[in-house]
């Protein structure tokens, strides 16, 4: 199957300090707690069935530093038509994720180091070595 990327916009951004009332001596920022969150879904053209949307959702919290969501979009044009198989196959479940996870990630990255916040590294995720019941931990 043939797909191709469209469009690409973040949907929504929030980036909100967490603020401790008892703040704990600076840690080295490879000390740091991290959790993080990746999942999608996925949005069917209702008069174009060749064309879809991947919205990817991600939380990234840093221990005592700042907690971040993020809703980005992804358009693509099909060279077939979605049927209800298509949300189950390998497509998405690991091409279109391995190639749009390096946006997200970079753009978490850049957005973090120009609100200058301590610069961190975003988990990389090899999708094609991922069952469905596995979950990522850094």
């Amino acid at each position: 199957m043939k797909i191709k990327l469209t469009n690409k916009r973040v949907h929504k951004l929030s980036i909100e300090p967490i603020e401790k009332e008892n703040k704990i001596k600076k840690k080295k920022k490879e000390n740091l707690q991290q959790e993080f969150s990746f999942e999608d879904q996925l949005f069917v053209n209702k008069n174009d069935k060749k064309k879809i949307r991947i919205r990817y959702i991600v939380n990234l919290s840093i221990e005592s530093i700042f907690a971040l969501y993020l809703e980005y979009d992804f358009d693509f044009d099909i060279d077939g038509e979605v049927d209800d198989t298509f949300k189950d196959s390998s497509e998405i479940k690991t091409s279109i994720p391995s190639y749009t996870y390096p946006y997200i990630k970079t753009f978490i990255e850049t957005v973090i180091t120009n609100c200058d916040y301590p610069k961190i590294q975003i988990p990389t995720i090899n999708f094609y070595d991922l069952d469905d019941n596995i979950e990522i931990e850094d």
